[in-house]
């Protein structure tokens, strides 16, 4: 198995106290609301050490926070059991929300209506209708607190997690209890959908994670620390055909056998600034997909190339670009990936490459968090520009 790695994107301090809860929108992906112990929310602008509003009016905690679909209001539960809710637009408070006699640790709209929902630890779910401005249902059922809840993709029931183990799956229409989700033995800490399918995970106190068919309500998977940590590669196949694979989701199954990797000299056509910087960060020979590749890449053809992960596609193209870029000083090349961490991660590795080098190639990552000045450097002496 291959492990991919992770690195920090950005860290800022976001409150005067202990940061609750936080949500990230998922209209731009690039706006993130948080919730403090000093009573404030805060909004952001993913990538900006400097928050855009902070949103001020509870006189206690903020243990919940959410952001509607169109990103336009803030919700947010406070330890006092007060909801508030804000327009950003309008950067002021439009309602004001009482009814939970405790904690509102939970709070989630509705994919489409102007309705949310929040849990409370007073063991209360509540439907809130925005344009009326106030409670339209109570749901009244687990004997603890509401830790979290999520209205379905398709908006017709909303599911809550307790402290009681519970998970509860409510009827919006019907206004009443559809089914009860009794497996995990320990409180509900966390639960979500699958995008796809009509699916729903489960994260639990007792270290489980467990995956439910909404359709028929049965338990279709389970997996925790002491279900998989020994299992060998054929025996996980197994766990996952007798767990989240037993209603058919698993078509087909292949062993690929491992393979000896055939290594090749580094070919003589590169030239000797390029053979010195590859040496440099401690590659003195190449895989024989990469020697290929380069050698088709420099000779002016196409070059698709499909190998395992951490292969080291990246040189079979970073070699013939760098190639040309020595050779000819008003050669340029357009870095395009499909995320930024994927931009941010070859930019990495393309620095440790590019300090072999004598010649002056001015690289960069341009993109909506690019600085304007180093915008500017790029747009006129950048000569290998990254950007997703």
């Amino acid at each position: 198995m291959t492990t991919k790695r992770a690195y920090k994107l950005q860290e800022f301090v976001a409150h005067s106290a202990a940061v609750n809860c936080l949500k990230i929108g998922r209209k731009s992906s690039r706006k993130l609301v948080t919730g403090g112990e000093d009573h404030t929310v805060n909004l952001w602008a993913i990538g900006k050490p400097n928050a855009i509003q902070s949103l001020y009016g509870h006189t206690s905690g903020i243990d919940s926070v959410t952001l509607d679909a169109s990103e336009v209001l803030v919700a947010a539960g406070a330890a006092s059991g007060t909801i508030k809710l804000w327009d950003l637009e309008e950067a002021k408070i439009v309602r004001t929300l009482t009814g939970h006699r405790s904690n509102c640790i939970s709070v989630n709209f509705h994919p489409f209506g102007e309705f949310f929902a929040s849990g409370s630890r007073d063991t209360n779910l509540k439907i809130w209708d925005i344009r009326k401005k106030g409670c339209i249902h109570t749901y009244k059922g687990h004997t603890r607190g509401v830790n979290v809840l999520r209205f379905t993709p398709d908006g017709r029931w909303v599911v809550s997690g307790g402290e009681d183990n519970v998970v509860k799956v409510w009827d919006l229409t019907a206004g009443k209890l559809l089914h009860e989700l009794k497996s995990h033995e320990g409180q509900i800490q966390s639960l979500d959908f699958h995008p796809h399918e009509f699916l729903l995970a489960t994260g639990s106190a007792d270290k489980t994670v467990k995956f439910w068919d909404l359709e028929t309500f049965e338990l279709i998977g389970s997996g925790g620390t002491e279900d998989t940590k020994s299992l060998l590669p054929l025996e996980m196949v197994e766990h996952l055909r007798n767990g989240f694979g037993s209603k058919g989701q698993i078509v087909h199954v292949e062993d690929i056998k491992a393979r000896k990797a055939a290594f090749v000299e580094i070919p003589d056509e590169l030239s000797e600034i390029t053979k010195a910087a590859l040496k440099r960060i401690g590659i003195n020979r190449l895989y024989s997909h990469q020697a290929e590749s380069i050698s088709a890449a420099l000779s002016g053809k196409n070059v698709a190339v499909a190998t395992m992960t951490s292969s080291g596609k990246s040189l079979c193209y970073n070699v013939p670009v760098f190639e040309e870029l020595t050779k000819d000083t008003d050669a340029c090349a357009l870095y395009l990936f499909p995320t930024k961490a994927l931009a941010q991660d070859q930019y990495r590795a393309l620095s440790d490459l590019i300090k072999g080098y004598e010649a002056s190639i001015h690289m960069g990552v341009y993109d909506g968090d690019t600085p304007y000045k180093d915008r500017t450097r790029l747009r006129n002496h950048g000569r290998l520009v990254i950007s997703y």
